[in-house]
């Protein structure tokens, strides 16, 4: 616990070197349910990153249901693009999870962080600019059951056992 000059706990600030330590290493004191929850949603990422990716479509008409036979071949070509670029993204963000999984897991906090923002940003600008397509892409009610998660990973990875130990107190 901390002491504010004022002499106030500062809850704040605890919080935030939870979320963002001083020091990144594979010290984890949150939840192991969190922890062990990161791991099924480090593979999706990274399943669906694939999928952007190396699919020849990019599973933008497979599996999105955006019908690229109604555009010219240079504009399908370009969204198809666009998504893989995205895939990439994903993958990137996959491996991070990774490396928080079995090495810096002090991370573990932020990584839900990324997530959140990651899915409630894709949410909020699905709204200001909505997809055309045929039916409901996978993604959409994914997304959603992951923001979920992603928050209640991220409470629980902040969450600390009780200790009888001693309380420090630092200016």
């Amino acid at each position: 616990m901390c002491l504010s000059r004022s002499g106030m706990k500062d809850e704040g600030g605890i919080l935030l070197n939870r979320l963002f330590p001083n020091s990144i290493d594979n010290t984890y004191e949150g939840s192991k349910f969190a922890l062990w929850m990161l791991l099924p949603i480090t593979l999706l990422t990274i399943y669906r990153g694939g999928i952007h990716v190396f699919l020849p479509d990019s599973g933008v008409q497979s599996i999105a249901t955006i019908p690229l036979d109604s555009y010219s071949n240079e504009a399908a070509a370009n969204i198809v693009a666009f998504v893989a670029q995205w895939g990439l993204l994903q993958l990137i963000m996959g491996v991070f999870f990774v490396f928080v999984f079995l090495r810096y897991r002090s991370l573990v906090s932020c990584a839900y962080v990324l997530l959140l923002i990651d899915y409630v940003g894709r949410n909020i600008l699905g709204t200001i600019k909505p997809i055309a397509a045929a039916g409901t892409p996978p993604g959409i009610a994914m997304g959603n059951i992951l923001i979920v998660l992603a928050a209640v990973g991220l409470a629980l990875s902040l969450r600390r056992k009780k200790s009888n130990s001693i309380d420090t107190y630092s200016d």
